[in-house]
């Protein structure tokens, strides 16, 4: 079994019913509202696809311009599309294993997990037995906030039990953002990234 590349974790995250961004496909003939800032990122159909040209929160001319060098630049090999800007409060990622999922996370832009390495919290979720096992440091995360994730880990576990029983993992990339508006169905909690990690 093939793992899940960044096209493929997009259509499933709204398959899935997680609370994803709203993006859409860009074509040649999309134009973009002015009445706010965009983001513009790229999929590929196949191979290696991470660290892809982007632009985050510019405004429309200059999210349309990006897009169309975009589109000329990939041809036919993959897919550019684009989705509201926001701002995030805190920013995280959640591995999901078999048995346990595990919960990093940031202040702000999920930057400065990825790409800084700094991490400002941690959650340890047992997923056969339904609990927060670890929390550091507390009150990072509300209760809520701390049931919601076991919720979607849990949920992702099950949908996505075919990769897990052929060795992989899921990788997942959130926010918590600051504006709902343009958000799917108004929660603070909003996932972007989905895909299969091996090790």
């Amino acid at each position: 079994m093939s793992g899940i590349n960044k096209l493929g974790g997009l259509y499933l995250l709204r398959q899935w019913g997680l609370p994803a961004i709203k993006w859409e496909i860009f074509t040649c003939d999309t134009t973009l509202p002015a009445n706010c800032l965009w983001t513009v990122r790229t999929a590929l159909y196949s191979g290696h696809d991470v660290n892809l040209p982007r632009a985050v929160g510019v405004e429309a001319k200059e999210a349309e311009a990006f897009a169309q060098r975009l589109l000329q630049e990939l041809g036919d090999r993959g897919v550019v599309f684009y989705y509201p800007y926001f701002v995030a409060e805190r920013s995280g990622t959640l591995l999901v294993e078999k048995e346990r999922a595990i919960v990093e996370a940031v202040k702000g832009d999920l930057w400065h997990l990825v790409s800084e390495g700094k991490r400002d919290a941690y959650l340890l979720l047992d997923l056969e037995e339904g609990k927060i096992r670890e929390e550091r440091p507390p009150e990072f995360f509300t209760p809520e906030e701390q049931m919601k994730l076991l919720g979607w880990a849990r949920q992702i576990r099950w949908r996505g039990r075919e990769y897990l029983s052929a060795g992989f993992s899921l990788l997942l990339e959130w926010s918590v953002v600051a504006e709902t508006e343009e958000q799917s169905g108004g929660d603070k909690f909003v996932f972007y990234e989905l895909r299969t990690v091996t090790g």
